[in-house]
């Protein structure tokens, strides 16, 4: 019987509404970079990977993405 690979992938995402910061701040620039690693930094922060390696998973994958409208930037940490 062939051995399954135990991969698994955990991603985290912000959006970035322009008309909402606009509103708060009064600018409606908003570096989508930085949002995505601040979605890495919350699943290492708040270890979402702790169950995963409980069971028995040592490939881990952390995606963090963040989004406005049709632009998007993609991290993996």
């Amino acid at each position: 019987m062939e051995k399954r690979r135990k991969n698994r992938i955990i991603l985290s995402h912000r959006y970035s509404d322009t008309r909402f910061r606009r509103k708060k701040t009064g600018s409606s620039h908003v570096n989508l970079a930085v949002l995505a690693d601040s979605a890495l930094q919350q699943i290492n922060e708040k270890k979402y990977d702790t169950g995963l390696r409980n069971a028995g998973v040592n490939s881990i994958i952390k995606i963090g993405i963040a989004f406005r409208g049709k632009n998007a930037v993609v991290k993996r940490g």
